[in-house]
């Protein structure tokens, strides 16, 4: 019964560039607190291979079903339908298997709000810094869209043009919270200015879809030069 559903995983790591506007508050010679708001952008691609019965499908007239399955992606839960339609006129059992290979593009854009505790030591204006804390993940733009589409039985093939088939994101939350962590250096210009130079890991906390199934993560390691400004 329902549905099939499927979760979208990436085919590769991607490149990911994120830009800060951060300020801090120094509460203890080597303790500070730090907030601001960032942007991240990235694009994920993945392949699947959703699975049916011809008997699954919803008949459109003719030779043409639609076929629906659920699928949980890093911005959150989509009903996609597929249109296919028979090419032969030959008998066939509801239970003749049909898969579809698909390739999907998602285009992610967010914001970012992190509110980090950092530790400084050393002596003199260069120190080591270590910062921990939670960030706040906001969706600015979130686009699923098909890119290809090939039957696995040569009895069945994608229907092209208008109608092929759709995507709909579900309601999903568009608030998220996640994780940070990082070390470096930094250099005082002055009491108020710093220059840093820190790598860094950040990830989001376990998520799922309205229907509490989980949905895919994303884990980055990265590399932050910047300036940062104490008040």
């Amino acid at each position: 019964g329902g549905r099939p559903s499927y979760v979208s995983r990436q085919k590769q790591a991607v490149f990911v560039t994120d830009y800060w506007l951060r300020a801090g508050k120094t509460i203890h010679p080597h303790l500070s607190l730090e907030s601001g708001i960032g942007y991240s952008a990235m694009t994920r691609s993945a392949a699947l291979t959703p699975q049916f019965r011809f008997g699954d499908g919803i008949h459109g007239g003719g030779h043409l079903r639609r076929f629906h399955y659920d699928l949980n992606t890093y911005g959150g839960a989509t009903d996609i339908t597929l249109a296919m339609e028979r090419v032969d006129s030959d008998p066939i059992s509801d239970d003749e298997p049909l898969s579809v290979q698909i390739t999907t593009t998602e285009q992610v854009q967010l914001l970012r709000v992190p509110l980090l505790a950092a530790l400084r030591f050393g002596p003199g204006r260069l120190k080591g810094v270590v910062k921990g804390g939670l960030v706040a993940h906001f969706f600015l733009k979130n686009e699923l869209e098909i890119e290809t589409r090939a039957s696995q039985n040569s009895r069945f093939q994608p229907i092209q043009g208008s109608g092929a088939y759709t995507v709909q994101r579900e309601k999903n939350r568009r608030l998220f919270p996640g994780y940070w962590l990082s070390g470096g250096l930094e250099f005082r210009l002055s009491r108020h200015i710093g220059l840093a130079a820190e790598s860094s890991f950040s990830g989001d906390f376990a998520r799922t879809n309205p229907n509490g199934r989980p949905l895919p993560a994303q884990y980055s390691l990265g590399l932050n030069v910047g300036a940062n400004y104490y008040f």
